[in-house]
């Protein structure tokens, strides 16, 4: 099955992650960036955007079921957290970090881990 331009919204599971990256190497007040994108923008995202209240049908949802493309994206979303935690791991070890940076750090961290549970 052909991946639809449709399907390509659930790349947005990777949007929190990426802030959180981001956050930890900008540092400053993007270390709550992960905090930012997960309670604020996904949020409005979906609320914004249109949703269609029907069921896809059968013949549809049995090809996404067996789709490669989905399988993929919940395969990749565990090296990346690993990824994720490990330099959060090695910025904390390696010291210099504000006090107001912690507490954005450890939230969006905890903020990741439980949200890329399956």
């Amino acid at each position: 099955m052909a991946v639809k331009w449709n399907d390509w919204k659930y790349l947005i599971a990777y949007v929190a992650p990426l802030a959180a990256i981001t956050g930890i190497y900008v540092k400053g007040h993007w270390s709550f960036a992960g905090i930012y994108v997960g309670f604020l923008l996904i949020p409005l995202f979906e609320i914004l955007s249109p949703v269609s209240p029907q069921n896809l049908p059968a013949e549809e949802e049995e090809k996404k079921e067996t789709s490669r493309f989905f399988d993929l994206l919940l395969y990749l979303n565990l090296p990346l957290l690993y990824l994720l935690i490990g330099y959060y791991l090695f910025t904390v070890a390696e010291g210099g970090v504000a006090c107001f940076r912690d507490p954005g750090h450890d939230a969006q961290h905890g903020v990741d881990c439980r949200n890329d549970r399956h």
